[in-house]
């Protein structure tokens, strides 16, 4: 996070079945929505898992949807752990971000996606013209 910025909220979704695949951090700070995939492999993560890391300015966000569109976890569970495991995906959301930065998925338990769409969306709506009146 950039020196000054707060935070507002913090999620955590961990993918697969005993420990066989990735963990999602998506956090929400005062300007931007930052979001970090770490990768697994097998049935425990190293000590530096491989990482993708992401940051979109919340005024760059202009639609927030719920999808289905997503890296299946079937998929990268079979690819990495050689077995697929039908609970993987139990108890998950997708949302999707488009802007200018293009298309961004969220990945988030159902619990926190409750949460998070109308935090998301609040905290969008303070960039944009229609909520400053």
């Amino acid at each position: 996070m950039f020196s000054g910025e707060s935070l507002l909220h913090d999620w955590r979704m961990q993918q697969g079945c005993s420990g066989c695949g990735g963990t999602h951090f998506t956090t929400l700070t005062g300007n931007r929505l930052l979001t970090r995939y770490e990768e697994c492999i097998f049935s425990r993560c190293c000590c530096d898992p491989a990482h993708n890391d992401s940051s979109i300015f919340l005024y760059d966000i202009a639609q927030l949807l719920e999808t289905t569109q997503a890296r299946g976890c079937l998929e990268i569970l079979c690819a990495k752990c050689f077995v697929c495991c039908p609970c993987c995906c139990r108890g998950a959301k997708y949302l999707e971000l488009r802007g200018s930065f293009g298309s961004q998925i969220i990945y988030l338990s159902k619990k926190d996606a409750a949460i998070a769409k109308p935090a998301i969306a609040e905290a969008v709506a303070r960039y944009k013209p229609s909520y400053r009146h």
